[in-house]
């Protein structure tokens, strides 16, 4: 059975992938996660930037309410602690969705 997981791609000050976490729960159609926890990850690494993706098991790549209530969240907490938020993707059925380009400040 497909579950949704929520990747974390961790990034340095050049915006290169310094690490890559999952975060999914088996038989979830959703993952749960906090700012905080994000956050957590990303100073952990010592992130300059992060990107995020998580896919949709039902296929659809249109985010939800709560997909971008928790991107907007991401991206304000972050900020405050010098942490960007870069991209974030939904993958669904083999393909992506950007829903969030911080260079075009598409999403928010």
């Amino acid at each position: 059975k497909v579950v949704e997981t929520l990747y974390i791609i961790s990034l340095n000050s050049f915006k290169k992938v310094i690490s890559n976490d999952s975060i999914s729960i088996e038989n979830a159609s959703q993952v749960t996660t906090t700012v905080a926890f994000i956050a957590k990850i990303a100073l952990s690494r010592h992130a300059s930037f992060i990107m995020l993706a998580h896919n949709h098991p039902g296929g659809t790549l249109n985010p939800s309410p709560d997909d971008l209530q928790m991107q907007r969240a991401v991206y304000e907490g972050l900020n405050t602690l010098s942490v960007k938020l870069e991209y974030n993707f939904i993958v669904a059925q083999g393909r992506a969705r950007c829903i969030f380009d911080r260079n075009n400040m598409i999403g928010i």
